[in-house]
């Protein structure tokens, strides 16, 4: 299963946080606007395995009692770029690393990127990404 992803301005790994981290925290803070993006995306994804793991089970589960996918994970991912300005799609990984990571509860360090394709898309930027043995079976 694909999966789009909406496009937001300073996502890349380069200028979604901002600020120094104040003494004791790990990391810096996430802007606001991409503190949503994040969740919607992270509820987005959730949704996602509830709906496959549902169909192919014929049983609705939580997303925490959904099983961890088999590692390393696939994540093969399609950018629609807002503009044909020049972009490194490497720091974009994170942001969506990010995100998988906290929707499935496995460590980034644990996924596989693949950049597929890129294309300027004006009218509707963003991503797509697919996770094919997300519920362990090859399939999502």
């Amino acid at each position: 299963m694909k999966l789009d992803l909406p496009w937001e301005k300073d996502l890349s790994v380069n200028r979604y946080r901002f600020g120094r981290s104040a003494p004791g925290q790990r990391h810096r803070a996430r802007r606001d606007h991409v503190r949503a993006w994040h969740e919607s995306v992270v509820w987005q994804i959730r949704e996602a395995r509830i709906r496959q793991h549902a169909a192919r089970t014929g049983r609705n589960m939580g997303w925490k009692q959904l099983p961890k996918p088999k590692l390393p994970m696939r994540v093969q991912v399609w950018y629609r770029w807002p503009e044909k300005r020049t972009r490194d799609p490497d720091n974009f990984h994170k942001v969506i690393q990010d995100a998988i990571k906290e929707a499935i509860g496995v460590d980034d360090r644990n996924f596989l990127m693949t950049d597929e394709e890129a294309v300027v898309d004006r009218d509707n930027p963003g991503f797509t990404i697919r996770i094919p043995d997300c519920l362990n079976d090859g399939s999502w």
